[in-house]
Formats: structure tokens, sequence, C-alpha cells
């Protein structure tokens, strides 16, 4: 399906305004969503890490991850989407995009940091319009071209909580914290949690800023 329109040049502002918009008019529901997460985390961690917990957790997420996807971009979803969702879609957009992000961050950080804004909004493109992994990142990709800095630096803000999770786990290892296991397990968890909601979040909001114009029309000709 081919439905992405010429690129419109967004500002990072332009961004966080449709975070503020879809934080606010689903903030008890992502407030939900995030506790979920976090206590279902705890409890595998705290119950063991083992294949069939991970292969649990991988599935459940991508489902959780459509549908507040779905619920976010409500007013953006397209027409000709269709009825089908397309979890395996959204499930390999996410691989292809974390492979391709790893391995940036291998290479000096920033090759990572520049993908990951690049590709920030792939998963919206799943969601909103039905495309298959590769469809979604090249769409990313190219509405992105305008607008490479707002992109770049909204995806450096969606993955701050998940930079402290990082510090944490690092201060832990050198015995800075001391911190109980419990403890730790559900402080970390909640960083993961609430930096997992952030990425969602950013990712929808930028599709949403990139594609104002597409929305505007729509309310026009209803």
């Amino acid at each position: 399906m081919n439905t992405t329109q010429v690129a419109e040049t967004v500002t990072l502002a332009d961004i966080l305004a449709e975070v503020r918009r879809l934080a606010g008019r689903h903030q008890v529901f992502l407030a939900l969503v995030g506790s979920a997460i976090a206590i279902g985390y705890s409890v595998m961690d705290l119950m063991g890490a083992t294949t069939s917990n991970t292969f649990a957790g991988i599935t459940v997420t991508v489902f959780v991850q459509f549908a507040v996807m779905e619920r976010l971009l409500g007013d953006r979803l397209h027409p000709d989407r269709g009825e089908k969702r397309r979890y395996w879609s959204l499930f390999g957009s996410g691989v292809l995009s974390g492979l391709g992000i790893m391995l940036g961050l291998l290479m000096l950080v920033l090759p990572g940091v520049y993908l990951a804004g690049r590709w920030i909004s792939s998963s919206a493109y799943v969601v909103a319009e039905g495309k298959s992994a590769f469809e979604a990142l090249g769409s990313s990709w190219e509405q992105s071209e305008p607008s490479q800095f707002a992109h770049v630096a909204a995806a450096v803000l969606s993955i701050l909580p998940t930079l402290g999770f990082l510090i944490l786990m690092v201060a832990e290892a050198y015995g800075i914290l001391g911190l109980d296991e419990a403890v730790l397990i559900i402080v970390s968890n909640v960083l993961v949690a609430t930096g997992t909601l952030l990425v969602w979040l950013f990712g929808a909001a930028t599709y949403c800023a990139t594609h104002r114009g597409r929305n505007e029309l729509r309310h026009v000709f209803a």
C-alpha cells in the first residue's frame, strides 16, 4: 500500500506539541499501560529469566505496542489500511530498526542516534497505514528527510529513561548504589517501562506532526 505523501518540514517544537497533545489526551491510559509493563517485567525478573518468559514478554509487548499506537493514532488511521492488524510487520520493523541502531551505536554512537531519528515513526506507519516492515522503515526515512535534526532530537529525548536505566545498571555493577535486588528490579523496570512508552509516544507524535496536512484536509472534506 502506497499512502506516503510529500514529506513535510517539521520542527522539534511541532513534535513536542504533538507529544503534549497525545499525552494529555491519553494520560490515564498511558499511566495504566506503563504501570502494567513495569509490574509485568518486574514479576518476570523476580521469577527468573527463561526462554519461555522472554518469548512471552516479547509477544505481549508487540500486541501492547500495537494497541497503544492505535489508540494514540486514532485520528490519523488511514481509511485504506485494511482491517487486518499487521503484528508481524510491527515486530519486524522493530527488529530491523533495532539491529541497525545497535550497529550504529557500536560505530561511535552517533550513527545509531541518527538512525533512531530517521526511523522513529516506522511503527506508526505500520499501525496507521498498514505498511510492511520494510515499507514502514522506508516511509519513516523519506518523511524525516526535510527535518532530520528535529527527528534525531526527538529520538534522543525519547530514550532518556533508557539512558537512566543503563546508568543505573553500570552504577550497580560497580557497587556504587548497593540497592536491594527487589528494589533494583522495580526501579529498573519503571525506567524501562517509561522509556518504552516514550519511544512509542514520540513515534506517534512525530508521525502526527509530519502528517498535519492530511488530517486538516480530512476535517475539511468530512
